[in-house]
């Protein structure tokens, strides 16, 4: 599985379309003060015949003249590592299908993957909210995460990695004598390296029927494994209830 950056897509659009004027829209293209709005604008008026961007090009813009809408690598949306991904994956290709046609004419909208039966792409085609919404509540409780449980993700870092790892497992497995397979980790996330630092998670599923008691475990679990002079040096950050 390959990701295409937005640069790569731009220049082999140039290179199929030789007579559009092709801009982007992303982080790279937007830094300066007024970019955004000359990119936008020049889109409003017709000076840009194909418009490349990133995810904030879904977010509220609203062009009557927009007739095709290309979704790419639909696969990646729906394979992040998270339990949220195919709500976010369905939310996205949903409102990226919203700006085509959206005044009096129909728009076309072309979504590209390799797992084109997937069951979210076809509630996509179907703009089946509701089924969607069925789908992710049996999902979510077969395998016990919200609204069923709540969720504490616990993030260790340090600058030496066999420390920060060390620290993981003793956290991981002290946890799991208690909570068992509620706990997933530890998990190298996708950025595993920031500001010289090593990043474990930990992700920690409580029942809400005993959420106070579960919290309480964690935390007198959590200072029983920092109070050891091995990982105090290590930094934890715990967020509740993650979004």
């Amino acid at each position: 599985m390959l990701g295409f950056g937005t640069e790569k897509i731009e220049e082999e659009l140039k290179e199929l379309f030789p007579d559009a004027r092709v801009a982007r829209m992303d982080q790279d293209t937007t830094r300066g003060k007024q970019a955004l709005d000359r990119i936008i604008t020049g889109f409003a008026q017709g000076a840009i015949d194909i418009l490349v961007g990133t995810q904030m090009v879904t977010k509220g813009l609203d062009f009557d003249h927009v007739s095709v809408v290309g979704i790419l690598n639909a696969d990646n949306l729906m394979r992040f590592p998270d339990f949220r991904a195919h709500e976010r994956a369905f939310q996205l290709m949903a409102q990226v299908a919203g700006r085509s046609g959206r005044r009096k004419k129909a728009g076309t909208v072309i979504i590209q993957a390799f797992e084109v039966k997937h069951p979210v792409l076809d509630l996509v085609v179907q703009h089946d909210v509701d089924g969607m919404y069925e789908r992710e509540l049996d999902h979510r409780r077969a395998h016990d995460y919200p609204p069923f449980m709540r969720l504490v993700r616990l993030t260790l870092k340090h600058r030496h990695e066999e420390r920060v790892s060390a620290a993981a497992f003793a956290l991981t497995h002290a946890l799991s004598s208690r909570l068992g397979e509620r706990v997933l980790g530890p998990e190298i996330p996708a950025v595993a390296w920031v500001n010289d630092r090593h990043i474990r998670n930990v992700l920690v599923k409580l029942r809400r029927s005993t959420h106070h008691e579960e919290k309480q475990f964690v935390r007198d679990t959590i200072d029983r494994i920092f109070g050891d002079p091995a990982h105090r040096a290590v930094q934890l950050a715990t967020d509740v209830d993650p979004v």
